[in-house]
């Protein structure tokens, strides 16, 4: 699970890029992929905080 997210996380990552060159960092479009980024992330460090708690 944790190895999808990281792949996830990256390609969330290039797209935010190129939007962001693409319509500007205010764009809509880009604010919206960045929230999916951020979305990705949170669920990502959650997975971390539970092997942390685990172990």
């Amino acid at each position: 699970m944790k190895q999808i997210l990281e792949e996830q996380v990256e390609s969330k990552r290039t797209e935010l890029i190129v939007m962001a060159r693409q319509k500007g960092l205010s764009s809509i479009d880009t604010l919206k992929i960045s929230e999916e980024l951020d979305c990705l992330i949170n669920q990502y460090n959650s997975l971390e905080k539970e092997d942390f708690y685990l172990k």
